[in-house]
């Protein structure tokens, strides 16, 4: 159930940062913070907890909309290109597993006939008989069993539940055989290229109303009978009595929200926290039942109870902080604790980049390299700026002239995710801003095929007079031969910039 506390307000599987929603966030964007897919791929992948999701995003209505601009949508992939992101359908990518049960999703919802529609497109357009006529990775043949199963006419949304939900079968007839010598037979009367709706169905030779069939329905063998045509049946399957139901009970309460997600800040910086609300709900006064009730929080690192400090307004911090707080419902009682931690930046030079860093590791942003916050060895946590493909050049204004005696800066080295040392970290000072001169050159002298993860500053000394300090660390380059990325941008990871 923890994704409720990852989905924001608009429904998407959203990252966070310092107990704060990511910014800038493009669901369309590939990243590191989704495994070879978007966000847009991954917001409806909780199968397990369907009904709860529905309620949660803020009622069916408003699901099926979801979904509607999952797959009609006309906004392209975003971020770095990813082989597995492939069979795209709006943002529905077929040749990556974690879509693969969205087209099923409108049976939860009192949309069957959107399943069947789009079920039997994929089936027809992504799969042929060439030997190129899987649309993605086989992926231990996940992309094989999808057809099947949809070709029977059924399928399991939720791994180990016992439910099938309806598709629109792709024969006349098969059967199944099943290991204890029984069969399933599955008759599509009147089943062709336009009749992909299903009418009616039968079970046995009895009318069947529901938009999905159990374990226990077809174990010991079973005659199951679609009529299919080719317009819509906007009866069939759509009362709620006839849906699949996946949920978890109990319900988690879901944690707060906090804000800002920015660590550093100059002189006073403002606290909220809220509570989860959708943008859209079909109720005027949504109330989730695992929506809570009340916020409690800590400013010196202690664990907040219900004892603790209760929140009932924005409050304004001036030091550094350790801020952890909880939701509580009395039904469902308290959430897990959100840590952010606020430290007093300070302000005693600023930063212009000539090469802008990429939006995929931004480091609390513009003032990232700047705001004596180190990044740690898990680089997938934040606090890094990468500069993917190009070289991090940037200009740092002291504010005054200023005696120097060292200027170096925090980089990071992991060769299995594409991330090398600089080649060169090279300084150049000045007093006006527009007449550099050399300072000095930190060569790196790393062996490139070392993959140990390794972290450390390059460090210039020398003994000047300057307000600015031009700083460029070179980008290893175009990966080699050697490296699985062959021929791709290669990465360079920086964390700070310092002057002393």
């Amino acid at each position: 159930q923890y994704y409720k506390n990852i989905l924001d307000p608009n429904g998407f599987m959203r990252p966070k940062y310092n107990g704060a929603w990511w910014e800038p966030f493009d669901p369309t964007e590939v990243n590191n913070n989704y495994t070879e897919a978007n966000s847009w791929q991954y917001s409806t992948y909780v199968p397990q907890d369907f009904t709860n999701y529905i309620a949660l995003h803020g009622g069916e209505t408003v699901t099926a909309r979801f979904l509607d601009s999952l797959f009609f949508t006309t906004t392209r992939l975003a971020g770095r290109h990813q082989a597995d992101v492939t069979g795209l359908i709006g943002q529905y990518a077929h040749g990556n597993e974690p879509s693969h049960h969205a087209a099923y999703l409108y049976n939860y919802v009192g949309q069957p006939w959107k399943t069947q529609h789009l079920v039997r497109k994929i089936m027809n357009e992504f799969y042929t008989s060439q030997p190129d006529g899987l649309i993605g990775n086989e992926d231990c043949g996940q992309m094989s069993a999808w057809l099947v199963f949809s070709a029977v006419g059924f399928y399991p949304v939720c791994p180990g539940d016992n439910k099938y939900v309806f598709g629109s079968p792709l024969f006349e007839k098969m059967t199944v055989k099943l290991e204890n010598g029984k069969e399933i037979v599955v008759i599509a009367k009147n089943q062709s290229t336009k009749n992909v709706y299903v009418q009616s169905v039968m079970l046995n030779g009895k009318p069947y109303s529901k938009s999905y069939i159990t374990f226990d329905d077809i174990k010991n063998g079973a005659v199951l009978e679609f009529v299919m045509g080719g317009e819509p049946n906007k009866k069939f399957g759509v009362d709620i009595k006839n849906r699949p139901v996946n949920e978890i009970t109990p319900s988690i309460t879901v944690a707060p929200i906090v804000s800002p997600m920015q660590r550093s800040f100059k002189d006073s910086v403002l606290i909220t926290f809220s509570l989860y609300q959708p943008s859209f709900s079909e109720q005027k006064s949504f109330k989730y039942p695992s929506q809570t009730d009340k916020i409690y929080y800590t400013i010196d690192g202690t664990e907040p109870t219900q004892s603790s400090l209760e929140y009932t307004k924005p409050f304004v911090i001036t030091s550094d902080v350790v801020v952890k707080v909880v939701s509580w419902n009395p039904t469902t009682g308290l959430s897990k604790p959100v840590e952010a931690k606020y430290f007093v930046g300070k302000r005693d030079k600023t930063i212009k980049y000539i090469t802008k860093y990429n939006p995929q590791y931004t480091a609390d942003g513009d003032e990232g390299l700047i705001d004596h916050i180190r990044g740690t060895e898990n680089y997938r946590l934040g606090g890094w700026q990468s500069f993917y493909g190009n070289d991090c050049e940037v200009i740092i204004d002291l504010l005054k002239v200023k005696d120097i005696n060292e200027v170096g800066a925090g980089f990071l080295q992991d060769v299995r995710s594409w991330i090398w040392f600089p080649k060169e970290f090279i300084v150049e000072i000045s007093i006006d801003g527009v007449n550099f001169e050399p300072y000095g050159t930190y060569q790196n002298n790393h062996y490139v095929q070392d993959y140990r993860l390794m972290v450390q500053d390059f460090v210039v000394e020398k003994k000047a007079t300057a307000r600015y300090i031009r700083i460029k660390a070179t980008n290893f380059g175009t990966i080699p031969a050697w490296h699985l990325g062959d021929g791709n941008p290669s990465h360079l990871f920086i964390d700070e910039i310092f002057v002393k």
